[in-house]
């Protein structure tokens, strides 16, 4: 069955992360077609009623079935159709009550006056037969996750018909969605937590997921964050059906707040417990005293960043604070060398700084095998320097994302 997935704002990292989460899941799937925002994969033994599967992936915004493919408009016809077949059964199962809902969005592919005009026509077509009927259109190509769900379109009283084409080809597929991103649960856990701090860094949830998929762990593994902040990582991993979680910090304050936010998940049935025991005060610098040699399956963290910004700082006063970072990462990665077991994954967030236009990368990358670690890649066409850049729109730093596996 071929599916799509729409994805998030960091196209490459969304993609990496799929490739790794199929490979994990030992999902068989080939790649059959893509745009600049979407992939289309024939996936093998993925059941499209259960979309569940989309809770567990940060980088992917919406996911559908393929219906069909061809040329546009003569498309068209069959969208209409399909759409009239499902309002009618929609009007006889719920015997001539609600109303059904219809909208479009497009990908790499610039017709948006056709398809309203498409969508007028079969609103039309589907009130004659008796049907109430309501057409969601909007001045973007897309629409967003939020109006889907709010619309209810991946219901059976409404459904969002996707059109997605490659740059490079004349052929269109066309599809539905059949599942979105919970844009609320990720709100919430990201700003209705009860226990932020916005000065030491703030790791959205989606990017959390993405690094722990990114990781490769079985359930079974073992996962540490030696540096856990408020516990964003843990929080998702356990929402990811982990287990077996470690988290650590320097900080008193951090931990209390880890354990606070992950207690408060607890609190609202999103996981039925956490080993609070696991979760303890400790530098990083020296958690090789603290945990067995070689027993965790995987590191996943985002370490300090460095102290706040301004925007302003000189180009002298960012290289004095890579300078200090990167000897507190050099303290850390000597440490994880010893605990990692045999293979196991280091994906870790280095700080991306900006200083009057140029980006200022952190100089440990040409270090990493001295110090024991592979670089993992996960796309073919990866560059030299990286290969994700995480950022959030408004922040004065950006988070590049490595993965290594131990040697």
């Amino acid at each position: 069955m071929l599916f799509f997935f729409i994805l998030g704002k960091n196209v490459r990292l969304s993609r990496a992360e799929l490739k790794a989460y199929f490979e994990r899941k030992q999902i068989e799937s080939t790649l059959v077609g893509e745009t600049l925002e979407a992939l289309i994969f024939d996936i093998t033994g993925l059941d499209p009623l259960h979309a569940y599967f989309l809770d567990e992936l940060g980088g992917a915004i919406k996911v559908g079935i393929i219906l069909g493919q061809g040329r546009f408009p003569l498309i068209s016809r069959e969208v209409g159709a399909l759409l009239l077949q499902r309002a009618v059964s929609f009007h006889t199962i719920e015997k001539g009550k609600g109303k059904f809902t219809f909208g479009f969005s497009a990908y790499g592919l610039e017709e948006r006056k056709a398809l309203h005009s498409l969508g007028i026509s079969i609103k039309k077509s589907i009130s004659a037969e008796g049907v109430k009927c309501r057409f969601v259109s909007s001045r973007e190509q897309t629409l967003s996750s939020v109006v889907v769900a709010k619309n209810r379109l991946v219901e059976k009283s409404g459904m969002e018909a996707v059109f997605l084409k490659a740059p490079s080809s004349e052929i269109i597929y066309f599809g539905r969605t059949i599942a979105v991103q919970d844009f609320e649960s990720y709100s919430l856990r990201d700003f209705g937590k009860p226990a932020r701090n916005p000065r030491s860094g703030m790791l959205p949830p989606k990017c959390a997921q993405m690094m722990i998929n990114l990781a490769q762990v079985q359930r079974s593994g073992s996962i540490l964050d030696p540096f856990c902040g408020t516990g964003t990582i843990l929080a998702e991993a356990y929402l990811m059906g982990y287990t077996n979680l470690w988290g650590s910090d320097i900080s008193d304050q951090a931990v209390s707040a880890t354990r606070k936010n992950l207690e408060w998940l607890v609190s609202n049935k999103r996981i039925k417990k956490v080993n609070l025991k696991q979760v303890f005060v400790y530098d990083a610098a020296g958690i090789s005293a603290k945990i067995k040699p070689q027993s965790i399956s995987a590191i996943v963290t985002e370490p300090f960043l460095g102290p706040p910004l301004k925007g302003n700082e000189s180009r002298e006063k960012i290289q004095a604070i890579i300078h200090d970072i990167s000897d507190l990462y050099l303290s850390a990665l000597r440490e994880f060398k010893k605990i990692l077991a045999k293979n196991g994954r280091l994906v870790m967030v280095w700080p991306v700084f900006h200083c009057n236009g140029e980006r200022l990368f952190l100089p440990l990358s040409a270090q990493m095998s001295e110090l024991g670690f592979r670089r993992i890649s996960f796309l073919a066409s990866a560059s030299e320097r990286t290969e994700f850049v995480y950022a959030r729109e408004g922040q004065r730093l950006e988070r590049e994302i490595w993965v290594f596996e131990r040697i």
